[in-house]
C-alpha cells in the first residue's frame, strides 16, 4: 500500500453557532479568552486562549454546517471545581457530573446556546 502524506499539522477548530456576539460573551468575558480577529462582513471571530490555542467561531451563512453540530472542544482550567460554580452562575449548563480518570485528568462537559459542545479539563499532577 502506498504512503502518502498531505497534512503537515492540525489548525484552528472552527465552531458554527447562531450569533458571533453570544459566542465572544462566552469565550472573552466568561473563558478569559483574547478576541484576535473580527470580520463582521463574514460574521466570523477568533478567539486565543492563554497557552496560544486558537478557536474559530462562525455564523452558518450559506454553509451546510448548522450551529451545535462541531467537534468537542477542551477548555483547559487549573480548578475544574471553581470553574464550574463561576460558570454555572453565569448561567453556564453543564450537562454531566465531574469524571475523573485518576493520576491524569478531570472532565465535565457544558454545552453553549446552540449546543455545541465543550468539556472543562483540569490535568491533575
Amino acid at each position: 500500500m502506498e504512503e502518502t502524506k498531505v497534512a503537515t499539522g492540525l489548525g484552528m477548530p472552527c465552531l458554527t453557532v447562531s450569533d458571533v456576539k453570544k459566542t465572544e460573551h462566552l469565550f472573552v468575558n466568561l473563558l478569559g479568552f483574547e478576541k484576535v480577529a473580527d470580520n463582521p462582513e463574514y460574521k466570523w471571530m477568533e478567539f486565543k486562549a492563554e497557552n496560544g490555542f486558537c478557536v474559530g467561531a462562525s455564523e452558518p451563512g450559506d454553509r451546510s454546517m448548522t450551529p451545535g453540530s462541531n467537534a468537542t472542544l477542551t477548555i483547559n482550567v487549573d480548578n475544574i471545581e471553581e470553574a464550574m460554580a463561576f460558570l454555572s452562575s453565569k448561567g453556564v449548563n453543564f450537562t454531566a457530573d465531574v469524571m475523573e480518570v485518576p493520576g491524569h485528568v478531570k472532565l465535565v462537559p457544558f454545552t453553549d446556546e446552540d449546543g455545541n459542545e465543550f468539556l472543562l479539563a483540569q490535568k491533575l499532577k
